[in-house]
Parts: structure tokens; C-alpha cells; sequence
């Protein structure tokens, strides 16, 4: 993931400065989604479509989002 992050963010002299800042957030907002919502699938049997355009791109990804 560090390879693609600096694809992003820069590296070296060109680097963004708030990278570390950025990085914590996106952790932060991950981890108190997890902790605040269950998630489950509503469909188990039928997996997502999924395409790589430079981006990851998904589809018929259907989710049943519930505050604990």
C-alpha cells in the first residue's frame, strides 16, 4: 500500500507535507465506522464486480449498514 500511496501523496522534496496528518485521519475514520456500524452483506452468494482503472472501481456491492 506504501507504493501506491506515494503515487498520491509524492515523494521526496515534492512530497506532501500533511501525508502523516492524512494517513492518521483515514485510520481514524476506518477504525470508528467499524467500532459505530455493523455491516453485513445482503447478499453473501453473489460476489461484487470489480474493475481496475489505475483506481479500484466495485459494483453490485450491496450492504446492510445498522448503528450498534
Amino acid at each position: 500500500m506504501d507504493r501506491v500511496l506515494d503515487l498520491v501523496f509524492g515523494y521526496g522534496r515534492w512530497g506532501c507535507l500533511g501525508r502523516n496528518i492524512a494517513d492518521m485521519e483515514l485510520n481514524k475514520v476506518f477504525v470508528e465506522l467499524l467500532r459505530r456500524f455493523d455491516m453485513t452483506l445482503l447478499d453473501p452468494t453473489c460476489p461484487w464486480k470489480s474493475k481496475n482503472y489505475s483506481t479500484f472501481l466495485q459494483k453490485d456491492m450491496f450492504v446492510r449498514v445498522t448503528r450498534r
